[in-house]
């Protein structure tokens, strides 16, 4: 499996998404060895939510892959749970 930067970019853009986050950058130096995701704290500090591990696109992508996918399935799950409640 192949992946460009444009598929490993729209990726990184759906995991912002679902977690409604604009303070996560997709970062990348080839010289340290890949990508990696940074979240800028308000003071400027910086949290890495996947680690201190640079990872190359194709893993990058399916990290970041697997992680909307779980969230997407949490959501449905609190939704289901939330349209049950209602009825009680």
């Amino acid at each position: 499996m192949r992946i460009t930067k444009s598929d490993l970019v729209g990726m990184f853009k759906r995991f912002c998404a679902l977690l409604n986050n604009k303070d996560l950058i997709l970062e990348h130096n080839a010289v340290y060895g890949g990508y990696l995701v940074v979240q800028i704290g308000e003071l400027g500090s910086e949290y890495h939510p996947f680690g201190h591990i640079r990872r190359n696109a194709r893993e990058m992508y399916l990290s970041l892959a697997f992680a909307c996918d779980t969230i997407e399935v949490i959501k449905e799950k609190q939704d289901l749970l939330n349209r049950y409640e209602k009825v009680l």
